[in-house]
């Protein structure tokens, strides 16, 4: 298991004076599940199965077994966390007084479905360990489930308590639409419009106001497919947490200190508004916005090692080429392409 930092020495225990920081910012035991979902979206996008075989499959086995050791009833036989923390969040208790620690918060939960997903996937594609997939599948019904809350957000947490701020510029507990991909509009659709309402509500109580957070604001809007919205939090990013020399700005006391997390999102983002490939196919322009009318852009990967060229005029699509190292049949804004093999 590992935390969420790194330090000099390469360790990632708790955050803090020998133990002693706020639970909030000191204590996520759930870094391990996310790194691994980069090795499988590494797969995904690059289609080498020799990948999962020789260096994924081990790490993401590993953090699947860390993760069903930590796992606990919660006495409506479903399976939860604890400890658990949503990030830098505090709530408010019924009597009033604040809180850091709960249970079974939502980000803690959709890792975890995220990584036993992808590692039975990983041991069916490599043919192995049957057994252990089994067991991880079995796991995955009684997960405890996302809720939606008494303002039809998502809920941060497993009960529907009042945050302590608002406006915090973490948005962790919307992680399956994005970076993750279970909320989308043929999979949850009430969810996804659950994650909508909270992210509409933390930016209208002042939130995204550090780089990297606006970053995710940028993501959120283009999965959401709301170009104009993802098109508005792009520009903030550009005007309000840049430097002039392009560096992703965090504010601190009369200035600002670089943090790289903005210019890594705010890219990832701009590409989330021209291709997408997480819903198992091939989407062009899914949030472009109006002040992009006319455009083109190469060589971006979907999944399952695809690049893409599309140009546009309009807001609309003129001509898309698609390559690929081998020939295979994808789906394309509901249509069904043949891929055929290039070589470079």
């Amino acid at each position: 298991m590992s935390h969420h930092n790194a330090d000099i020495w390469r360790q990632t225990a708790l955050v803090g004076n020998f133990g002693l920081g706020s639970p909030t910012w000191a204590n996520w035991q759930m870094s391990g599940p996310w790194f691994r979902q980069h090795l499988w979206e590494h797969y995904a996008f690059t289609g080498d199965k020799n990948f999962p075989q020789s260096r994924a499959y081990p790490i993401l086995k590993g953090a699947a077994e860390f993760c069903l050791g930590m796992l606990i009833e919660d006495g409506q036989g479903r399976l939860t966390t604890a400890p658990s923390f949503s990030t830098e969040n505090t709530f408010k208790t019924p009597d009033g007084k604040r809180a850091e620690s709960s249970e079974g918060c939502t980000m803690d939960i959709a890792l975890i479905r995220e990584l036993f997903s992808n590692t039975a996937a990983a041991a069916q594609l490599l043919n192995i360990d049957a057994i252990f997939r089994q067991t991880l599948l079995d796991k995955l019904p009684v997960l405890l489930p996302y809720q939606i809350g008494k303002h039809g957000q998502l809920q941060e947490l497993a009960q529907d308590f009042d945050e302590s701020e608002p406006g915090q510029r973490h948005m962790s507990h919307m992680y399956p639409l994005y970076f993750g991909n279970e909320f989308t509009p043929r999979r949850n659709p009430a969810l996804r419009r659950a994650s909508q309402v909270s992210l509409e509500r933390r930016l209208a109580a002042g939130g995204a106001y550090t780089g990297w957070s606006r970053a995710w604001a940028i993501c959120f809007w283009a999965r959401l497919a709301n170009g104009e919205k993802a098109y508005e939090s792009l520009c903030r990013l550009l005007d309000h947490s840049t430097g002039p020399n392009l560096f992703d700005t965090h504010p601190a006391g009369a200035g600002w200190i670089f943090q790289i997390d903005g210019n890594f999102g705010g890219a990832a983002g701009i590409v989330e508004f021209l291709l997408q490939s997480h819903e198992g196919e091939i989407r062009l322009l899914p949030a472009l916005p109006k002040a992009w009318k006319d455009g083109s852009v190469k060589g971006l990967r979907a999944r399952g090692s695809i690049e893409v060229d599309t140009t546009w005029a309009n807001g609309k699509v003129v001509t898309s080429a698609l390559r690929s190292p081998v020939a295979q049949t994808v789906k394309g804004d509901g249509k069904t392409i043949r891929v055929k093999p290039t070589s470079r």
